[in-house]
């Protein structure tokens, strides 16, 4: 019976490390933020920070009326090599690792940027199997936020004016990070 009841615990324990800290439905708090997860697609999760306001999909003029034009084209002020350098600086060595040779994985960025431009809100949006970003805690998730933002801009367009907010998607394929060489 005893051994039966340390193999279940070990079992458990295992599941449970296996599952990550992203589980859909609930909220997961750090120190400095929180984030909560849901079900994006079937084996897609959306985590954004709970103190985000605008998390509809949508965007909308000023004066309430639905934006939508499916062909709309933001022009970007960042390029691809900026997100994927300040992804690559923020992973340590071992998240590397578990990132390399993951070809199909991606880390998808919905952005709500003000009229000006400037990235004011993130969701993330991963695989449920991501190696990383189901273990990364809610204070390291916030500081990577912290820094994408930095590098998520918009050229200002006069007509950005007549929107509450900007609507757009970036993404980072980690196929595309370049081998660690980091100094430590």
């Amino acid at each position: 019976m005893k051994i039966l009841f340390v193999v279940l615990s070990v079992m458990y324990i295992t599941a449970a490390q296996a599952q990550g800290i992203y589980i859909p439905g609930k909220v997961t708090k750090g120190d400095s933020a929180a984030y909560y997860c849901k079900k994006a697609m079937s084996i897609i999760l959306e985590v954004g920070n709970t103190r985000n306001v605008d998390t509809s999909y949508t965007m909308y003029y000023k004066d309430g009326r639905e934006f939508d034009d499916e062909n709309f084209a933001v022009p970007l002020k960042h390029s691809q090599e900026n997100l994927l350098s300040v992804f690559k600086d923020f992973l340590t060595q071992e998240e590397w690792e578990k990132l390399k040779g993951k070809n199909s994985f991606l880390l998808l960025i919905e952005i709500t940027a003000n009229t000006s431009g400037k990235a004011e809100e993130i969701i993330f949006k991963f695989r449920e199997t991501d190696p990383v970003m189901m273990h990364m805690p809610p204070d390291r998730l916030y500081e990577l936020e912290k820094r994408l933002k930095k590098v998520l801009e918009l050229h200002p367009r006069a007509y950005f004016s007549q929107f509450k907010k900007i609507k757009y998607f970036d993404s980072i394929r980690y196929k595309n990070i370049a081998p660690f060489d980091k100094k430590n």
